[in-house]
């Protein structure tokens, strides 16, 4: 039985927030690097509406977890993974976030664009609970894949 989890309304505003301030930090570069750009009210405008609105609601509408049988597929904005569970290779911390690091090999990939290539190593937990630990979704990876948590204890 396929169970979808979406981003917690916490990691939609973290994420939101770091959006924002990826644009910021992208507006100052462009600014500093081409000042051309500036030139016309209407091309700062489009500059400013891409940045200041678009960065922050990607990463809001962004992140999808799709757990079953035959493993978990991740989703951020239009890209995504499929991952079974023997390609799990532990629990851990990648940025401040909780979840899954891959195994190298076969991943396959769930993007429209970008069907047969991935940089993905990690599949996060921790945006779509509160305490990740004491949910349904550590329920449902330790019914399918508990060789990841005899793993995290002995270490």
């Amino acid at each position: 039985m396929k169970k979808t989890y979406r981003q917690t309304t916490r990691s939609k505003f973290v994420s939101s927030l770091v959006g924002l301030l990826a644009s910021v930090f992208w507006i100052a570069v462009i600014a500093y690097w081409l000042p051309i750009l500036w030139f016309t009210e209407a091309v700062t405008v489009l500059v400013l509406f891409l940045f200041l609105l678009g960065m922050p609601l990607n990463r809001y509408s962004g992140e999808k977890l799709i757990i079953s049988e035959e493993g978990i597929e991740y989703y951020r904005g239009i890209f995504g993974i499929k991952v079974p569970w023997d390609r799990f290779k532990r629990i851990g911390y990648f940025w401040f976030r909780a979840g899954l690091f891959i195994r190298h090999g076969y991943i396959t990939t769930v993007s429209p664009i970008f069907p047969n290539s991935t940089v993905y190593v990690f599949v996060p937990l921790s945006p779509f609970a509160n305490n990740w630990r004491d949910s349904e979704i550590t329920e449902q990876i330790k019914q399918y894949a508990s060789h990841l948590f005899v793993q995290e204890n002995s270490t």
